[in-house]
């Protein structure tokens, strides 16, 4: 596998401040189709100097979007969302794909990449809550896709762990990229702004019969749909 190892530390300080998105599926992910150059077409549109494609348990896509970094002018940090013993971990700024699946051993096996441990959308499907919110780096507080009820929640448990804050579109259809911006200094600094939307009824249910589809699960998409797609 191809890697290409940005020093982001660097990075960050070569800008004053960045604008991006660092929660985005791409076609490596078991839900979402999105090709990983035509992600950063989108996100240009949006005029974004950074972003992380965060494929579920791979950093192809990352990896792939890296090769059109110029051709944009879009920084793509490497990420990838683990399915762990307890739910999602996202790991920023990874070298390598993640092992492990047990959430206390992914979250040292992301700092021991030199990565950053991320908690995308606590209150929906995880467990250890608590646990993982101690550990970890940052905590998303805004997810488009989660509740208006989860994200107050997530808020919450960042003021009872007094983590930094997040937020991420975790698009899965190119419609839903935008649907949350983070500009920022650093990712520890309080000093960061946000542009944030819930994603759409029809966005989440285009982007359920593309998991759907790809799954093979025919029977959970609407009989409508399904006689277009044959």
């Amino acid at each position: 596998m191809e890697k290409q190892k940005h020093n982001f530390n660097e990075f960050l300080c070569r800008r004053s401040s960045l604008k991006g998105d660092l929660h985005i599926h791409s076609k490596y992910s078991f839900d979402s189709i999105m090709d990983p150059r035509k992600i950063l077409k989108y996100c240009k549109k949006w005029d974004f100097d950074i972003i992380s494609i965060t494929d579920h348990n791979s950093i192809k896509g990352s990896l792939e979007a890296q090769k059109y970094e110029k051709e944009f002018g879009i920084n793509v940090i490497v990420g990838e969302e683990v399915k762990t013993d307890s739910g999602d971990i996202i790991g920023l700024n990874l070298n390598d794909e993640l092992k492990c699946r047990g959430w206390i051993e992914v979250i040292e096996e992301i700092k021991d990449q030199g990565g950053i441990c991320v908690f995308p959308h606590p209150f929906r499907g995880h467990k250890n809550i608590e646990g993982i919110a101690s550990k970890v780096d940052i905590i998303e507080v805004f997810n488009s896709r989660s509740t208006s009820n989860e994200n107050q929640m997530s808020m919450e448990l960042v003021g009872k762990y007094n983590k930094p804050v997040f937020v991420g579109s975790d698009a899965h259809i190119y419609s839903e990229i935008g649907n949350a911006i983070m500009s920022f200094e650093d990712f520890y600094s309080e000093n960061k702004s946000f542009y944030v939307n819930y994603a759409k009824k029809n966005q989440k249910l285009q982007s359920y019969i593309v998991r759907d589809i790809k799954l093979h699960n025919y029977y959970k998409i609407p009989f409508h749909v399904l006689k277009m797609l044959l």
